[in-house]
């Protein structure tokens, strides 16, 4: 295959700036058989060092387990920027020549045989096993011409288009959650200006315990002035809602473990993922809420449907009065712009930027009376079982039309 593709190859960041925005992928992002991804837009000092660079067209191909068994791989053609960063768990492959036809290559390196025997050459150590670059450069294979290539994926790229559609509408369903809320409590839109500098008073420094200039950025203090727009619905400190669970047990062979990859980004629903526990874990029960710490702007929320253990990386809360407040209501103010407009100024760290302790338990959120809070709830279950249906849909399709291409590659 280096004949028509390079593996690994360098890309040349030296007209970014720290400044500069990048698309970033996060292997949680990519889903497994069907060439989707999804993009986060993040500055360049953020991603700079420790990640996997790429440039779009080109492919993305898990090596690590379990990932490159489910088969996380896509072309990253739309992505928004020219240069994008991810895990380090990403083979990069780029085309050499005009004669490749990238859906095809993508096609052939996620078919299912070839993901055996990408896991026959398996290294390392159990949990922590990666396929080499040098299987992708020396797999045996031969190109068909360029319309050949086209040809044997266009059932497949007309059944991704389709996929692709009915996944967009899942999505709109989740992001409009945040408008949703915003009328159902009848609250303002969150408005401010970008100004360089803002005053804030000394004796709210001292009662907030901070002096971050962030902290008080003007888009954060737009939320919280949002937040009392509707002075019918009392607003709380997040810790006067609910409890923070911190007990530890050992994660080691427990199948109840959950990661942050579990999780799915905005929708509150578990992506599949399962991942090798290793370390310490916080013990969680059913109707807890957990609330991904790691990179909070990428709303990892949910309602525990059933006990467990998590990764550190989660807040576990437990509202303290059930009969006042619902966990499934506090868990979708959690997802909404009206926290991600306080967190996103809030976090520390630029590899690995996460809220601190304090700083969850300081967030403020509205507790409408119960009556309101059920409505909200009944609402966004049926967005939610209405995303599930069409995802469900759109997946066996997919899955139809990839046996197809699949007996064809394989002269059936």
């Amino acid at each position: 295959m280096t004949d028509y593709l390079e593996i690994n190859p360098k890309t040349d960041c030296s007209a970014l700036t720290d400044e500069s925005l990048v698309s970033f992928v996060p292997m949680p992002k990519v889903q497994e058989k069907n060439n989707v991804v999804e993009y986060d837009l993040v500055p360049y000092s953020t991603v700079k060092k420790g990640f996997t660079v790429f440039k779009k067209d080109d492919m993305i191909w898990a090596k690590i387990t379990p990932c490159m068994q489910n088969g996380k791989s896509c072309i990253v053609d739309e992505m928004p920027t020219e240069v994008g960063f991810g895990s380090t768990e990403f083979h990069v492959v780029r085309k050499r020549t005009e004669d490749v036809y990238m859906p095809f290559i993508w096609s052939v390196f996620s078919n299912e045989n070839v993901l055996k025997a990408a896991q026959a050459v398996f290294s390392g150590s159990a949990g922590q096993q990666r396929v080499s670059g040098s299987f992708l450069e020396t797999f045996p294979a031969v190109l068909p011409k360029y319309e050949v290539q086209v040809e044997m994926v266009a059932n497949l790229e007309n059944k991704l288009t389709s996929l692709k559609e009915k996944l967009l509408r899942v999505s709109s369903l989740h992001s409009k959650t945040s408008e949703y809320l915003f009328d159902a409590l009848h609250l303002d839109n969150i408005n401010y200006d970008d100004r360089v500098c803002c005053a804030v008073t000394l004796s709210t420094i001292m009662g907030d315990k901070t002096f971050s200039a962030q902290y008080y950025h003007p888009e954060r203090m737009a939320a919280l002035h949002t937040l009392r727009s509707n002075s019918s619905i009392p607003v709380f400190r997040l810790s006067e809602v609910v409890s923070f669970c911190r007990d530890i047990v050992s994660s080691v062979d427990n199948p109840n473990y959950l990661g942050l990859a579990g999780v799915e980004s905005q929708t509150g629903e578990l992506s599949g993922v399962r991942e090798d526990a290793s370390g310490q874990a916080f013990v969680y029960e059913k109707d807890d809420i957990l609330y991904g710490k790691l990179r909070p702007y990428l709303n990892k929320v949910i309602v525990a449907e059933s006990s467990g253990i998590c990764s550190t990386e989660f807040h576990v809360m437990r509202v303290i009065d059930t009969a006042t407040v619902l966990p499934e209501y506090v868990a979708a103010i959690l997802r909404s712009d009206l926290i991600l407009s306080q967190t996103k100024h809030m976090m520390t760290g630029n590899t690995h930027p996460r809220i601190s302790n304090d700083d969850v338990q300081n967030l403020y959120i509205p507790i409408p009376n119960i009556t309101v809070q059920k409505e909200i709830v009944d609402e966004l279950q049926k967005r939610r079982m209405e995303a599930r249906r069409l995802k469900a849909e759109a997946e066996q399709e997919w899955r139809e039309a990839r046996k197809q291409f699949e007996k064809e590659l394989l002269g059936g």
